[in-house]
């Protein structure tokens, strides 16, 4: 196959002819060891992926972990993640809207109690102090 592609020194081509057309050469760039048969170096397929841009935590998993409500600011206790699908389904009526809004989250921790009147409907401006 070398051979047929050959052109000159260390130069190889391919010839491609459409009917009714020009013949046109297209010049192949690659190292020429590959055109030889079982010569094809990996360097080393097995090595492990690079992970370390995983290790840095996330935003919301930085929240979870400080395990404090982001409205009212409760320490202890379980909390809950509120989650939207868009940001563009809020209207930015409501106090808990807005919020979100301006930090271009679509999640926010809440305490269980926080999270209950919010989706009830009842979640009042501003418990924290």
């Amino acid at each position: 196959m070398a051979k047929s592609l050959r052109i000159g020194r260390n130069q190889y081509a391919v010839t491609l002819k459409k009917a009714g057309q020009e013949a046109k050469q297209y010049e192949l760039v690659c190292s020429t060891r590959q055109l030889k048969k079982d010569e094809i170096d990996y360097h080393q397929p097995d090595l492990l992926p690079n992970t370390f841009k995983y290790r840095s935590r996330t935003e919301l998993g930085k929240s979870l972990l400080a395990c404090e409500c982001e409205w009212c600011g409760k320490k202890d206790g379980k909390v809950e993640v509120h989650h939207i699908r868009k940001l563009a389904d809020l209207k930015g009526k409501s106090w808990w809207e807005r919020q979100m809004i301006e930090r271009k989250r679509k999640t926010m921790v809440l305490c269980v109690e926080c999270h209950d009147e919010l989706h009830a409907g009842k979640l009042k401006e501003r418990k924290k102090s």
